[in-house]
């Protein structure tokens, strides 16, 4: 009998074999690459939204009184750090005032009614800022105050895949303290 040699049918076998493995492994890997690239840019956008929340509040408590005009200039900015992502930004800026003596403070004034396209403070927010009045000796000066800045944006995944969510929100909220003089007034 003339035919080929044995070992020409196992190199064969062993190419129709590798081409099963990767039939049946390689739409897994696929799909996680793409859950690796998708979860990588929902870390970015969240860590923009936190870079937000913070250059908004500290871009407020550097002046000792602003107005509407800069408060929109301002969520400009921070609209400006979401800049390279497809996520929609919204945010609001709450100014709360400390009484003396006071740990829990009354809302001074609410940047969520500079603009309709910004969102409202949250309903919580004396909660939140509730202690930020005091020093490190726990003694409250009369007329401090907290800057609250409050960030969310939606990401829209650009292509769900199954069982993935397709919309993911992120929050974050920033604190800070007036720098020139003890509150920000909104002029």
């Amino acid at each position: 009998m003339i035919g080929r040699p044995k070992g020409i049918w196992i190199r064969l076998g062993r190419r129709g074999v590798a081409a099963l493995e990767f039939v049946l492994i390689g739409p897994f890997m696929i799909m996680l690459i793409l859950g690796i690239i998708e979860f990588t840019a929902a870390i970015r956008i969240q860590m923009a939204v936190d870079n937000a929340a913070r250059a908004v509040a500290n871009l407020i408590v550097q002046k000792a009184g602003v107005t509407t005009a800069q408060l929109n200039d301002f969520f400009i900015a921070g609209q400006d750090c979401l800049a390279f992502t497809p996520a929609s930004l919204s945010m609001s800026a709450t100014s709360v005032n400390f009484a003396n003596g006071a740990a829990v403070g009354a809302i001074g004034w609410d940047a969520a009614s500079v603009a309709t396209s910004y969102i409202a403070a949250p309903a919580n927010v004396l909660v939140l800022t509730t202690g930020l009045g005091g020093s490190s000796s726990g003694l409250i000066a009369g007329g401090d105050s907290a800057i609250m800045v409050r960030t969310q944006a939606t990401f829209n995944v650009p292509l769900p895949l199954g069982a993935i969510n397709p919309t993911y929100t992120f929050t974050s909220t920033a604190f800070a303290r007036p720098r020139l003089g003890f509150i920000v007034k909104l002029n």
